[in-house]
């Protein structure tokens, strides 16, 4: 493993962590990271050799997220975490971001589950996606360091 990529996770799970935090606080992904983050991890992605896997999974994980919003509109579908879905894209690639996007889906799943059944979320409630992204992300990332 080289200094570069592991330098990459790092910063990437420190925006993830501030951003998951914010998400929760505010029910925002604030541009005011998110824009430096995608700037950076473009650029990384594109000096790395693996740059085609790493855009690939960028544009995987933010057409996922842009198909609800040009389908139900800004207002119902969350425009941060498309640009959330395309930063942790740029930075694992493919195939590594359908793990962290099965990890993503699957533990906001239960979480769901578990609220509904505890009677602290109601099948309307609307929670923030933001942080199972990121914990999708963070979990595949460090899935990645152990197996390099």
């Amino acid at each position: 493993m080289d200094y570069l990529e592991l330098a990459l996770i790092a910063f990437a799970a420190v925006v993830l962590v501030y951003v998951s935090i914010t998400d929760i606080r505010e029910r925002r992904i604030p541009n005011h990271i998110m824009f430096p983050a995608l700037g950076i991890a473009l650029a990384v992605a594109l000096a790395r050799p693996e740059r085609w896997s790493l855009l690939l999974g960028g544009l995987i994980a933010g057409t996922l997220f842009l198909i609800p919003i040009l389908t139900h509109g800004l207002g119902k579908a969350g425009g941060g975490d498309m640009k959330l879905g395309l930063f942790i894209g740029l930075v694992l690639g493919w195939p590594s971001i359908f793990l962290a996007l099965l990890i993503a889906f699957v533990s906001a799943l239960l979480f769901v589950i578990v609220g509904v059944t505890l009677r602290r979320v109601k099948l309307r409630s609307v929670i923030a996606f933001g942080p199972f992204l990121a914990f999708g992300g963070i979990v595949t990332g460090a899935l990645s360091l152990i197996t390099l």
